[in-house]
């Protein structure tokens, strides 16, 4: 009996700790789902991946009206000009010799090169998977009524009702393991063969209007049917001498014992039904990046590759159920892990719109930022005007959240390109008389810049890998993160220190320099400068903690850096070269006062008053998304916590986020906006650290829920927030 009273007195305690715990946690379910993008859009694409893999679905549950499927492995070049070879194209990127001097000049009589390294390579468009009439002709939109969709950000399935002649339709949509797409639809129409579905193939080009590529191009592209077993139709895409390279690639049509798939033109293939229900997967396993053979490091960086298997005898397997498992698997374990905000306590108003663009912007970043490259300013649901490649500056506004939201991790496989391009940023560097890595700017696979004027003086991409090493020591401060970016840290620092020449008054100068904001060619601009002592200053730090001896020039250059230039009214100014403001484009000055710790020589009253008249005097509608987020860092840490979230939620074009929670503050849905959102609401609530020469990472907040937020305002939120980590 007593041993009976200890064990019920024991499990009452468990019970009563249990319910402390729980009552100490965010509900994170009911964070997320409040959120669930609804909708009665037929061409608003939602994007359903795995980081990835990513497949855009319209409102009729699949692509028939829009949508394009992209991979981080797939990218295509066009044919090279007439009477070019690939020893024609400069491995860099560029023609430059020696040491900058201004604009990369792309010499006369290359136009054509010009053109070609533009375009190519870019990011192609797998396929299309679309509903069609019977015989694979296209459905109209206004065929299609009274449909309503709704995306469950929870487990990432998407279900979509619509009405075709008088019939109910329904589908459900989720993406899987191995690149794959799967998606079961119900309707009498599927049985009578009004309805079918229709997988075809585009050959890739840089265009992009509702999907990308060119569908009447049959005569540039061949896809062949290899086999077909037990519901398994298995094809390959060629493109033979009409691609610079090798880019083909397999698919693989998985359907239950009724569907049949038959071709239906050139490259394209019907899925008929056989019954009222059609449950089908489509996968592109078979893939590798810029058509190459997978390397070693790319077969353990990439996911798996495969496609489904012949189901074996006897009752066909439910594909969509087994996508569906993998999806909510996969969305479950993302949204449990890391840092959530919970701001339903909140009385202002607006509390619902920003918690919105919290939730849906870390979907987004999931579903695009975290594969094998950092994405392009339109992620995995679109072609944009780089061609879907990435710019290395960019990198920090897609990736550096990560840290901050507890999920390093994510932010692996992305960051690897360092590692990737090293030799190339190496040779880079040579070829322009300089010493360690100087990092690129517009890139795919090949680790080839695109030709822009630019590139080479372009200098704020420089010392992120500092920045990002600096993040993940704080996020994971152990031997092995040190030594895994430690010879990114010295590379990056030789360059900087390279770059700065001394002058005759006796501080280091940045000249040529085009800021951030790209309004032209400068020297000593303001965030630069306060960037390159930041990161010569971590860079030596990240010596100290490896036990090596600091580099003493480093530690010259950065405590001469020349001061951040003043105008007349005593406040700062973009570049001295510029006395009088450029107000427009990015207003990059600011960065060094939010994005940076305060560094030496820099006033806080100069600052604020400086931010103040930024806010006042700039031409807001020419920004870009985010601008907005970098202005309210500089807000919050200047201490204007009202002022911070009045940017984040200020009601310019630029600073719009559309139904899918997108931002679209730029030429293309700009996931910079989304990335730079997370990043300054984080810092926001779990706060900022002051002190850039500690060599030790601040200790994490406690476990729990915390309400103290020294980014929001007292009056009218209330932030309720877990996982987070402190900004440096």
């Amino acid at each position: 009996m007593k041993h009976n009273l200890l064990f019920l007195v024991s499990l009452a305690l468990s019970a009563v700790q249990s319910l402390v715990f729980a009552a100490d946690r965010l509900d994170r379910r009911a964070i997320v789902t409040r959120h669930n993008v609804v909708s009665d859009s037929a061409e608003m694409t939602v994007p359903l991946a795995d980081g990835e893999f990513c497949f855009n679905a319209d409102g009729t549950g699949l692509q028939t009206f829009a949508g394009s499927i992209f991979d981080h492995r797939g990218w295509f070049a066009v044919p090279l000009p007439e009477g070019r070879t690939a020893d024609d194209v400069p491995e860099t990127g560029t023609f430059q010799i020696g040491r900058n001097t201004g604009p990369d000049v792309f010499p006369e009589g290359k136009a054509d090169l010009f053109e070609w390294m533009t375009d190519s390579l870019h990011r192609m468009n797998l396929g299309r998977i679309r509903f069609t009439h019977g015989d694979g002709t296209p459905i109209a939109p206004d065929e299609i009524t009274g449909l309503s969709r709704d995306l469950d950000l929870w487990t990432g399935v998407h279900r979509a009702e619509w009405t075709f002649r008088g019939e109910t339709v329904t589908v459900v949509t989720a993406v899987g393991a191995d690149a794959s797409v799967a998606f079961c639809a119900t309707s009498p129409a599927l049985a009578s063969g009004e309805l079918a579905v229709v997988v075809d193939f585009p050959y890739p080009t840089s265009d992009e209007e509702k999907w990308a590529g060119r569908f009447d191009a049959d005569d540039l592209h061949r896809t062949e049917l290899v086999s077909q077993e037990r519901g398994l139709t298995r094809l390959e895409r060629r493109f033979g001498e009409s691609a610079f390279g090798n880019f083909d690639y397999t698919v693989c049509i998985a359907g239950d014992g009724k569907v049949k798939v038959s071709r239906c033109g050139g490259n394209a293939f019907l899925l008929a039904a056989g019954g009222e229900r059609l449950d089908a997967a489509v996968s592109f396993g078979d893939l590798a990046p810029a058509g190459r053979p997978l390397s070693s490091e790319e077969e353990e960086s990439f996911a798996p590759a495969g496609a489904p298997r012949p189901p074996a005898a006897g009752t066909p397997p439910s594909y969509f159920e087994g996508a569906r498992r993998v999806s909510a698997a996969r969305w479950e374990a993302y949204w449990q892990k890391g840092g959530a905000i919970d701001l339903s306590g909140s009385t202002d108003p607006r509390w619902f719109e920003l918690e919105r663009r919290i939730v849906l912007s870390q979907y987004l970043m999931k579903t695009s930022a975290s594969g094998s490259y950092p994405p392009s300013e339109g992620g995995l649901l679109s072609l944009d005007q780089w061609r879907g490649r990435f710019h290395m500056e960019m990198a920090w506004w897609h990736l550096a959240h990560w840290f901050l939201w507890g999920r390093a991790d994510e932010a692996d496989r992305p960051l690897r390109v360092y590692e990737k391009f090293k030799e190339p940023a190496r040779r880079l560097a040579a070829q322009l008389d300089m010493s360690g890595y100087q990092w690129q700017k517009c890139l795919g696979p090949e680790g080839r810049t695109a030709p822009w004027t630019g590139n080479q003086v372009l200098l704020w991409k420089e010392p992120h890998p500092i920045f990002f090493a600096e993040l993940d020591y704080r996020a994971r401060p152990s031997r092995a993160t040190l030594e895994r970016w430690a010879d990114l840290v010295e590379g990056t620092a030789l360059y900087m220190a390279d770059y700065a020449l001394l002058g005759e008054d006796g501080f280091y100068h940045l000249s040529p320099v085009m800021p951030p904001s790209e309004v032209g060619f400068a020297s000593d601009t303001a965030y630069d400068l306060a960037y390159w002592q930041l990161g010569l200053r971590w860079a030596n730090r990240w010596r100290r903690r490896l036990d090596e001896t600091p580099n003493a020039e480093w530690d010259r250059i950065a405590r001469s850096m020349a001061p951040l230039p003043k105008g007349e009214n005593g406040l700062y100014l973009r570049t001295a070269d510029w006395p009088v403001w450029k107000e427009w484009e990015h207003p990059d000055l600011i960065g060094a006062f939010g994005q940076f710790p305060p560094l030496e020589g820099q006033d806080p009253e100069t600052a604020r008053a400086t931010l103040g008249e930024v806010i006042r005097r700039w031409d807001w509608s020419r920004c870009w998304g985010w601008d907005f987020p970098w202005t309210a860092m500089a807000a919050a840490r200047l201490g204007d916590p009202d002022l911070a979230v009045d940017f984040l939620l200020s009601d310019h074009e630029r600073n719009a986020y559309d139904g899918r929670g997108v931002n679209t503050g730029g030429p293309c849905p700009y996931l910079p906006g989304n990335g730079g959102l997370l990043y300054a609401v984080a810092m926001m609530a779990a706060g900022w650290e002051s002190e850039t020469d500690a060599m030790s990472p601040p200790d994490p907040p406690s476990d729990g829920v915390h309400e103290t937020a020294p980014g929001f305002p007292a009056e009218g939120w209330r932030v309720r927030w877990e996982g987070l980590l402190p900004a440096p």
